[in-house]
């Protein structure tokens, strides 16, 4: 396993609004986009995020191929807080190492 930086979105609809998270999910894309369009000739044209909203865990990835941009989610699931939640969340691991995999092999690119 390894660390993951999450966003969430300044919190859970208890002190956060739809709006307020569609316009975080809006700039976190936006700033994917630029990081997307800053990456070398040489690597693969595509970014990964972890986000929280809605009271779910995203594991995405944005990647451009022919001039338009697509997102993908890997894996989503509700936090766990009870223990059938956990048990939820327990499924998803084998995608979160698929996405977690992905990561690595686009970072191997920059070494290449």
């Amino acid at each position: 396993m390894s660390p993951v930086l999450i966003d969430f979105s300044d919190g859970t609809k208890v002190n956060n609004t739809i709006n307020k998270e569609s316009s975080d999910i809006n700039k976190l894309y936006l700033n994917m986009m630029n990081v997307i369009a800053g990456l070398p000739a040489n690597v693969f044209k595509k970014t990964f995020c972890a986000c929280f909203y809605d009271d779910k865990i995203y594991f995405e990835e944005l990647f451009i191929h022919k001039q338009k941009y697509y997102r993908k989610t890997h894996t989503s699931f509700r936090c766990p807080t009870t223990p059938r939640l956990l048990i939820e969340y327990i499924k998803q691991i084998v995608k979160i190492l698929q996405w977690k995999e992905a990561i690595v092999n686009l970072t191997l690119e920059f070494e290449e």
